[in-house]
């Protein structure tokens, strides 16, 4: 049994479709193709991500285009399989302006999620704040998760932790928007914003 993970999709950028992985192969491995769009096709790395001892820790792959005709945006990586119990897999894709993740399913609502019930969406370079009135400026990375109810978000930064002014000290207001790529495109947009 091989379930999907997906879902969440960050900033507009790269988009999945067509995601489909093949039946075990004789040599017990299973491939996986996605169709893989982005306006400019300057990829920095399109990623699978598999794990094989329930989500609780994953490999990473790097994926390759097939590029033949017909073939130009899909992408392909191969992992093999355990001798038994369910596999879960998710993608992700960067180009230069950021990136695009699929994400593992938290079944339980665990809350704060773990780290492994969380994908990357973005990281950004410690130290690279202009003049920050504090590290907690300083933007670290942000990660992603899903349940069937709730959509969940770790926004990381140079600090230990964020400030809590109270009113009327300066307020800092930190947003992350995504889309659900299925959806109608006038259909809503949510974002997380701390």
């Amino acid at each position: 049994m091989i379930p999907l993970l997906c879902l969440i999709f960050i900033s507009g950028l790269p988009g999945f479709r067509d995601i489909c992985n093949s039946a075990p192969l004789p040599d017990s491995a299973v491939v996986v193709n996605a169709d893989c769009i982005t306006g400019d096709e300057r990829f920095t790395a399109v990623s699978l991500f598999y794990s094989t001892d329930n989500q609780q820790s994953w490999t990473g792959l790097a994926m390759s285009r097939l590029g033949t005709p017909g073939y130009e945006s899909t992408w392909y990586a191969r992992f093999p399989l355990p001798d038994s119990g369910p596999v879960y897999y998710y993608l992700r894709a960067e180009v230069p302006a950021g990136a695009a993740t699929l994400a593992p399913y938290n079944s339980a609502n665990s809350w704060p999620p773990p780290l492994n019930l969380l994908a990357l969406g973005n990281q950004d370079p410690t130290g690279d704040a202009r003049s920050p009135e504090g590290n907690w400026l300083d933007l670290t990375g942000f990660w992603v998760g899903y349940s069937a109810d709730r959509f969940y978000g770790l926004l990381t930064n140079n600090h230990n932790s964020w400030p809590l002014y109270s009113f009327p000290q300066p307020w800092y207001i930190y947003s992350v928007g995504f889309v659900n790529p299925e959806a109608p495109s006038d259909s809503f947009v949510f974002a997380l914003c701390y």
